[in-house]
């Protein structure tokens, strides 16, 4: 009964944690044909200093990327 009527608890995702290890080599390569589609539009530098950042631990930058990721994609199978 105690457990019914608890209120209900959000689900979160280990994202951070697959971006450093299973999604990494996946982003590299989503990153990496975004660059040449987007040449001067994007800073790339800045991009891959962040996902650098995210994998070392020293920064959490999982919304930036996911976000990134997010765009690219649609604009790969939307261009």
């Amino acid at each position: 009964k105690k457990i019914a009527k608890m209120s209900k608890k959000g689900l979160a995702m280990p994202t951070p944690f697959w971006l450093q290890n299973e999604l990494r080599n996946f982003t590299s390569d989503i990153i990496s044909d975004a660059e040449s589609t987007n040449r001067g539009f994007l800073n790339f530098d800045y991009i891959k200093q962040i996902q650098k950042e995210h994998i070392d631990g020293k920064e959490d930058n999982t919304r930036k990327i996911t976000c990134l990721i997010s765009f690219f994609l649609w604009q790969k199978y939307y261009q």
